[in-house]
């Protein structure tokens, strides 16, 4: 036997020494690890079929959603409120900062018919 093979055979001695069976017929681990020989550095949250990345926003916040520009709601906003002024009308307001942000859009939806909502006439932007 060679000095390199007589090495690898003490290696895998002490490995497999690591590892019993437990009264409960159980493997088990023998260790020497305490909570404070773990750290964890970087970690990246992605999408494994895209390989896009999570981002944390300025203030360590994980950000979870992707916002949309549009000429309706043109900014990112994290509230909508929804009122109901009268039977054929309804009013979206977008808001930034939760219910007591900063409004960010206000849509009102009318409608033809006040029972069913069932045909929106028109969308205006405020």
């Amino acid at each position: 036997m060679t000095t390199a093979n007589i090495a690898n055979s003490e290696i895998k001695d002490l490995e497999k020494a690591k590892f019993y069976l437990d009264s409960d017929g159980d493997v088990t681990v023998r260790t020497g690890i305490v909570v404070e020989d773990i750290q964890i550095g970087a970690v990246e949250i992605k999408n494994g079929a895209s390989d896009q990345r999570a981002t944390v926003d300025t203030t360590g916040a994980l950000k979870v959603f992707d916002a949309v520009t549009n000429s309706l709601v043109p900014a990112v906003y994290d509230y909508v409120g929804v009122t109901y002024p009268t039977t054929s009308s309804e009013v979206y307001t977008y808001k930034t900062g939760g219910s007591g942000g900063t409004t960010v859009s206000t849509l009102t939806l009318a409608f033809s018919d006040a029972v069913t909502k069932s045909i929106l006439t028109s969308v205006t932007k405020t």
